[in-house]
């Protein structure tokens, strides 16, 4: 088993620009049920160099798949502070990891762009296009590590919440002594 990490940043971080689009995404999906004051309004994919990295460590680096508004689908190198970023983990075989990295890469490798039709506004999805919590969920359900309903990938969010069950919060880093 391998750990693969869907990676999100809530509303009121301080990564995100402070947009219209990213107001209306936290105002979209409202104050989380679970007791979090603010919602998830982007996520990614992180490939992790290392499965872990030492306690003291505040960056932790690998491969991460995402899109961003107006842009296209990328698979590139980046560093992820754990001060900035919720990290939940899944479980999954090498074989699942290997089709989740595979799925990224060519939609990477193609271009897919980002979903401007059909961004919170409830329309059918164009093909090739994503917001990022479809992309996420579309690259999960292809793996077969999760059974993800369009409307659990409509948003961050929603996202966050149909994966709990399936996630645990990590942190990516050694504990032990």
């Amino acid at each position: 088993m391998r750990e693969l990490y869907v990676c999100y940043l809530p509303a009121n971080s301080s990564l995100l620009k402070r947009s219209w689009l990213n107001k209306m995404a936290a105002w979209w999906v409202g104050t989380p049920a679970d007791g979090r004051e603010h919602p998830m309004i982007h996520c990614e994919l992180f490939f992790p160099t290392a499965q872990r990295v030492a306690a003291a460590t505040d960056a932790v680096t690998g491969s991460a798949c995402g899109i961003h508004f107006n842009g296209t689908v990328f698979l590139s190198p980046k560093q992820f502070s754990r001060r900035t970023w919720a990290f939940r983990a899944l479980n999954v075989s090498d074989k699942q990891y290997k089709s989740v990295h595979a799925f990224c890469k060519a939609a990477a490798d193609e271009k897919h762009r980002f979903n401007t039709a059909g961004y919170m506004c409830g329309v059918a999805k164009p093909p090739n296009q994503w917001y990022c919590s479809q992309l996420v969920g579309a690259a999960l359900n292809h793996a077969g590590v999760a059974e993800l309903s369009d409307q659990q990938q409509s948003h961050p969010e929603h996202l966050y919440v149909a994966l709990m069950p399936l996630t645990y919060l990590d942190t990516v880093r050694e504990l032990g002594g």
